[in-house]
């Protein structure tokens, strides 16, 4: 049993890439005590101004953890802009508990991602920088049986 002695830290997710092009951040770890961890995706690329060929990628999903059960995220899709005309943001990335976000066709900041532990996906700015998504918060799920 768990009992009341461990920890619960729900990790946030990590930042969005601004509009001058940096990549996202990690988000933080998730945790219940010591008995399982679970590693953080990041947030998705932003994308500068302008009219040349320019893709935002989505953030890294995260890398396997300890315990008894982490899934790992996966990455959300790059932004891609073909001139100055706007293609498509980035889709955010799935996880376990859902799917992915809807990429979008405009210029547009990269979608957050949607459900538990998802990845941000990439910006996409033509006539002005788009930032990237954010990556969704982490979740810490207990079924104790008696």
């Amino acid at each position: 049993q768990v009992g009341v002695s461990q920890t619960v830290t729900v990790g946030a997710g990590g930042a969005g890439g601004n509009t001058s092009g940096t990549a996202g951040a990690a988000g933080s770890t998730t945790s219940l005590g010591v008995l399982v961890i679970s590693q953080p995706g990041q947030g998705g690329a932003g994308m500068t101004s302008g009219t040349t060929v320019e893709a935002a990628p989505g953030g890294a999903g995260g890398t396997v953890g300890t315990g008894g059960f982490t899934p790992v995220g996966n990455a959300g899709s790059y932004g891609l802009r073909l001139t100055g005309i706007a293609v498509a943001a980035g889709q955010g990335g799935a996880s376990v508990v859902g799917g992915a976000a809807a990429a979008v066709v405009v210029e547009s900041p990269g979608p957050d991602g949607d459900y538990y532990g998802a990845g941000g996906g990439g910006g996409l700015g033509g006539g002005s920088g788009r930032a990237g998504g954010a990556g969704k918060a982490g979740v810490v799920i207990v079924l104790e049986f008696g």
